[in-house]
């Protein structure tokens, strides 16, 4: 009971954050000629309230670049708060600092010029996070098949990295070079994959892992996220209306609340991320626990694989049967008539009502049965 208080203590000043931020933003209206600055990054304008402007492809500029935007609003975004439209002060995000960036676009260059085209797109994607080097159709291809996830970095990335580290670390019988180790391969991690809201969410959920093994406990993972989650939202609020936020935290959770089957884990991410796929894309993918049944696997091959590459390079050709497979698997699945459905958009209270269904029947039955063995 006490525990379903705080809970709802800490969701409860999370809202009132949002809700205070929203109404102190300047509101605008259709016609309204308005000012946006941002910085160039993957063809789109990144902007302080972690939303985003693509870009065409004629024009002519690159990452890093900060540009302003002048023009009148002419029509309602996506996901207005209410019926009100509102501006962000102009401010600049760049979820890269320089050296960072740098170091990246040369890690980019020395994996594609080894591993060409798709190839290199995809194997840079898996293990920096990010779609940019991959061909329209690749991208859709992943994205009709629910496999947009692979190609993103997120928890998953962060934490087979701080896991390298730390592996080392415990290789030389030092406890507290362990857990250094794997705080420093972290945090470098987030400013090279850049701190987007997922890549956030994993490494502030890893730091207080590594935190809690310098008292020597042992750290609770759901309540791991949920106070990661509340820090975010209280530092930016607009991370509530993040997609990335939304979908890291449940897939997260989903992975959390499953027992070690992979089927399992699989099926459990399907169901918390579904309700929030629906309401922002009202497509749902028919064939995506087939297709994440089919490469997942592989993931942690390609990306050990292409970060031994970048050291010592024969070793990046050892990537090319799986990233082939993979990029076979995607193609071949996403042709099927009905690998990707278009049945319209939830509604936040069908969202909220799925979410509760979930809650009751994890709490009811998935729990206890958790539970019990441990009880013996």
């Amino acid at each position: 009971m006490v525990r379903w208080i705080v809970i709802g203590i800490l969701i409860a000043l999370c809202l009132v954050r949002y809700i205070y931020v929203v109404r102190t933003q300047i509101q605008v209206n259709i016609g309204d000629q308005v000012a946006v600055t941002g910085v160039i990054w993957n063809g789109k304008i990144r902007l302080e309230n972690r939303s985003f402007i693509i870009l065409d492809k004629l024009v002519d500029l690159s990452d890093g670049d900060e540009v302003t935007l002048v023009g009148r609003v002419s029509s309602q975004v996506i996901d207005k708060i209410g019926q009100n439209i509102f501006l962000e002060e102009a401010q600049i995000e760049n979820n890269y600092t320089p050296i960072f960036y740098k170091l990246r676009v040369y890690l980019e260059k020395r994996i594609t010029k080894y591993l060409p085209g798709d190839l290199g797109g995809l194997a840079s994607g898996i293990l920096l996070g990010g779609n940019r080097l991959l061909d329209y159709n690749t991208k859709r291809d992943f994205t009709r098949d629910g496999l947009s996830h692979i190609i993103a970095a997120s928890g998953y990335n962060v934490v087979m990295v701080s896991g390298w580290l730390a592996y080392f670390g415990r290789k030389i019988k030092h406890q507290k070079l362990m857990i250094l180790s794997g705080l420093l391969g972290t945090i470098l991690y987030m400013l090279l994959a850049g701190l987007t809201a997922s890549i956030i969410r994993a490494g502030i959920m890893s730091i207080l892992s590594f935190t809690a093994l310098i008292y020597g406990r042992k750290s609770d993972a759901i309540w791991s996220l949920l106070i990661t989650a509340v820090i975010m939202i209280l530092w930016n609020p607009w991370y509530i209306a993040d997609i990335g936020f939304q979908l890291s935290v449940a897939a997260t959770l989903g992975v959390l609340v499953s027992s070690g089957s992979e089927i399992n884990i699989l099926l459990m991410v399907q169901l918390f991320t579904i309700p929030l796929i629906l309401h922002h894309f009202g497509q749902l993918s028919l064939v995506a626990p087939i297709a994440n049944l089919l490469v997942v696997w592989t993931v942690p091959f390609i990306m050990q694989l292409t970060a031994l590459g970048l050291i010592f390079v024969p070793v990046l050709y050892l990537a090319w049967p799986f990233l082939t497979y993979m990029l076979f698997v995607a193609s071949q699945l996403s042709r099927w008539p009905y690998a990707s459905l278009t049945v319209g958009q939830m509604s936040w209270s069908w969202v909220a009502i799925w979410y509760l269904v979930l809650a009751i029947v994890y709490n009811r039955y998935y729990a206890k049965r958790q539970i019990a063995p441990n009880d013996r």
